[in-house]
């Protein structure tokens, strides 16, 4: 029987093999995350550790409700993320992005500036620091606050924020009272309702900086009283009830009409109109389309 003895260079062939094989299947196992973190020197694998600057959650706001916000607060930043390098992205439901942010992280709350978005789209956040994966989570800001019943309010259509320093007093007028007949949806009655709101001064000032005249860049937002006298006289408002949009009017955000003696509505459509109407009624009105009812109880 012949042996064979491996020489000295036979066997550095089969070691330099060995290493090979052994660096592709770590190459196939390993993240491009953790891939970065492995180095080959000459014929030893020499490793360090590294990881995220947190597992904390850090959180996504919007300091309000707009349908173009420009603005992001981050909040719960460690000190250990630090003058890492973020990047977010606030996604619908859907995972599809709504808007994205890079910036340099601060320890505690920072403000970051976006392009405008709409807030009601959000509904979680994804963040990477300086390469790494973070956890993230987005929270809805709060819905604007409404005007007491019988007033209304300026909102910047850029950014849904109230105007100060200007007065809106509304008008509210309640058209004749209609009947359904059984045919078209009733028995039932119905009524349209005005608003014309009208602002003094015209000129708007927003944290002291005077930002242009009212109806090119601000909505009107007006709380009725639907329970009232002139509204409701004729109309069944212990049992259902239906509100229909008119011209240049929708809800404002957040409402629900759970309350009748407080809703709140708005301008839907950016302009020079200071006037809007809707219509609410005991029953279904058939010649209103779906999408003009603003909502029902």
């Amino acid at each position: 029987m012949t042996t064979l003895v491996a020489t000295g260079a036979a066997r550095r062939v089969a070691l330099l093999a060995a290493l090979v094989a052994l660096v592709a299947t770590v190459a196939f196992w390993v993240t491009p995350a953790s891939a970065a973190h492995l180095t080959v020197t000459h014929a030893r694998i020499a490793t360090f550790t590294a990881s995220a600057c947190t597992t904390q959650t850090i959180g996504f706001t919007a300091p309000s409700a707009s349908s173009a916000q420009t603005s992001v607060t981050v909040t719960g930043i460690p000190a250990s993320c630090a003058g890492k390098t973020g990047r977010a992205v606030l996604v619908n439901s859907q995972g599809a992005k709504v808007a994205d942010l890079t910036w340099t992280m601060a320890s505690g709350s920072q403000t970051v500036s976006v392009p405008g978005f709409p807030t009601a789209n959000v509904t979680g956040a994804k963040l990477v620091a300086n390469g790494w994966w973070v956890p993230a989570s987005w929270t809805a800001p709060e819905p604007p606050p409404n005007p007491p019943a019988g007033q209304c309010w300026g909102m910047l259509h850029s950014n849904g924020q109230r105007v100060q320093g200007t007065t809106c007093v509304p008008t509210f007028t309640a058209q004749r009272l209609q009947n359904l007949a059984v045919a078209n949806g009733g028995p039932g009655t119905y009524r349209d309702v005005s608003i014309r709101t009208d602002f003094t001064p015209a000129g708007y000032v927003v944290n002291g900086t005077y930002v242009g005249e009212y109806q090119a860049l601000t909505k009107w937002r007006a709380t009725v009283d639907l329970t009232s006298a002139a509204i409701s006289s004729g109309i069944n408002l212990t049992g259902p009830v239906y509100i229909y949009s008119g011209q240049n009017t929708v809800l404002a955000p957040g409402e629900t009409c759970s309350n009748l003696a407080a809703v709140t509505f708005q301008e839907s459509v950016q302009g020079n109109n200071p006037t809007g109407d809707f219509t609410i009624s005991s029953a279904p009105i058939p010649w209103m389309s779906a999408s003009r009812l603003l909502c029902s109880r």
